[in-house]
């Protein structure tokens, strides 16, 4: 399934498309990528900096997987540029995260689908597989795998979507007031769970009421 085009992704991102859409990308990404150790042919590949390295150092390593296009927040060296295979395409955005969540919530806007979202201090997993579990026996399900319920996790498992899935579950984790809110946004659930609400994360946010009102 093509997800996006490039001139789309500069539109649903507000980011600048190089090289720009008049000199005639018609590039289509099939994917999104953050590790180009398991990026595919068709992928967009995402430059997130983190801690210890800068997503920036492996388009080059994408591309060569197969990565079509970078999301990127800054501009390459020339040299870099230079490297890239004929059609490759970057669109520069102030902030790679946020740019995955917007095309995340456009890909899951394009499905009517019971959508539930799950969080609470303990028993996420649980209560996502449990419900995934009872959907699936109507309809084939998405749910995350993994610890893939957060700004990251979350979108790249809405990029699996597609007219296939009847239903999807997804976990959310929290780490920090207003998280779960920007989730809920990406994601467009119809119904939600709390299992409950704990002392997890206190040390972050100070007390129970403040970690319920997150």
């Amino acid at each position: 399934m093509v997800l996006f085009s490039a001139p789309q992704i500069a539109d649903l991102t507000g980011g600048t498309l190089q090289p720009d859409s008049g000199n005639g990308i018609v590039a289509e990404v099939a994917g999104v990528s953050i590790d180009s150790r398991t990026t595919s042919v068709g992928d967009l590949f995402v430059c997130l900096k983190g801690e210890r390295r800068d997503g920036h150092e492996f388009i080059q390593a994408a591309a060569q997987k197969g990565a079509v296009g970078a999301l990127i927040t800054e501009p390459l060296p020339d040299s870099a540029g230079a490297a890239m295979p004929p059609g490759f395409f970057t669109v520069r955005v102030e902030d790679a995260t946020q740019a995955l969540g917007q095309l995340a919530e456009f890909h899951r806007k394009r499905f009517h689908l019971s959508t539930v979202a799950i969080t609470g201090s303990v028993g996420k997993t649980t209560t996502k597989e449990i419900t995934a579990a009872i959907l699936g026996q109507q309809w084939k399900t998405l749910k995350n795998e993994g610890n893939y319920n957060n700004e990251l996790g979350l979108p790249l498992t809405l990029f699996k979507l597609d007219h296939s899935y009847g239903a999807c579950v997804l976990e959310m984790g929290m780490r920090g007031t207003g998280q779960i809110r920007k989730l809920a946004a990406i994601a467009n659930p119809n119904a939600g769970i709390i299992t409950n609400v704990g002392e997890t994360h206190i040390e972050l946010l100070g007390s129970v009421a403040a970690i319920a009102a997150a």
